[in-house]
């Protein structure tokens, strides 16, 4: 219950702060979420370049609120922590994975196409959880069109 409810109050607080990051960061992450959107051309640059820039703005406040020195170390200090709970064992769950390292693990997927994962894999040592984890859950998947959840 404790690392379920961790990913709350401590891993969701930390992505925004990394994956804004840098300006370039907010595009990479705007790039991707209006790439699966089923915006028009016009509504997708304009989502894209504003939303960008504004959320670059926001987790400059976030960090603040937060009390984040350094986002990314904050980040690889949360996984490594979390890494730490499950020790010796394939997952926290033990031989297999309990709610709280599918939730993690939804967490840490959901940032797994931007430079805040790749930095996380190469600066902390969640590398092999997650790799259990991606082979006991297979490929991601998605609608390859948004649609209205109502028709």
């Amino acid at each position: 219950k404790k690392w379920f409810e961790w990913v709350d109050t401590r891993l969701i607080k930390i992505l925004p702060p990394n994956i804004y990051r840098t300006v370039g960061e907010s595009f990479q992450t705007f790039e991707y979420l209006t790439s699966i959107s089923n915006f028009s051309a016009v509504q997708r640059e304009s989502a894209r370049y504003f939303g960008a820039g504004m959320m670059y703005f926001v987790s400059k406040k976030l960090k603040k609120k937060y009390n984040i020195d350094d986002e990314r170390e904050a980040l690889y200090e949360a996984v490594n922590s979390f890494i730490d709970a499950v020790g010796d064992k394939a997952f926290l769950g033990g031989n297999e994975p309990n709610l709280a390292d599918i939730a993690v693990f939804g967490v840490l997927r959901s940032i797994e196409n931007y430079d805040t994962f790749k930095d996380m894999i190469t600066n902390s040592k969640v590398s092999p959880w997650y790799t259990r984890m991606t082979e006991k859950t297979g490929a991601p998947s998605r609608l390859t069109e948004a649609s209205p959840v109502w028709g």
